[in-house]
């Protein structure tokens, strides 16, 4: 028996809508599937991994359990560009890892 997994987005696109499209990769790391947003597709049961770059311009990712005759969802919050960033988020931003401006210690009179 196969188990249904669904992919959710929160925060809909300003260019795209609601049209991402995800990965989903086995336990070996094996693709096995596109999904689109609040989609759903039929799995065998097992671990698998959904992620996708969503419009802060980071890649999300999700692990989680397929079960037989089950719905299991992925969750994603896409962070508005310039926003605090979630939990979800894997990528590091080199631009906040970065800082030109040497840090200087107050004089001493």
């Amino acid at each position: 028996m196969k188990g249904q997994l669904r992919v959710d987005v929160e925060l809909p696109s300003q260019l795209l809508g609601n049209q991402w499209q995800f990965d989903v990769r086995d336990a070996r790391m094996r693709w096995v599937a596109t999904v689109g947003s609040n989609q759903s597709i039929e799995l065998d049961p097992g671990v698998y991994q959904v992620n996708g770059v969503l419009e802060d311009g980071r890649e999300h990712q999700e692990i989680l359990e397929v079960r037989a005759d089950k719905l299991s969802v992925a969750h994603f919050v896409a962070n508005p560009v310039g926003g605090s960033r979630s939990s979800e988020s894997v990528a590091t931003d080199p631009v906040e890892s970065f800082n030109p401006r040497p840090k200087l210690k107050p004089l001493s009179i």
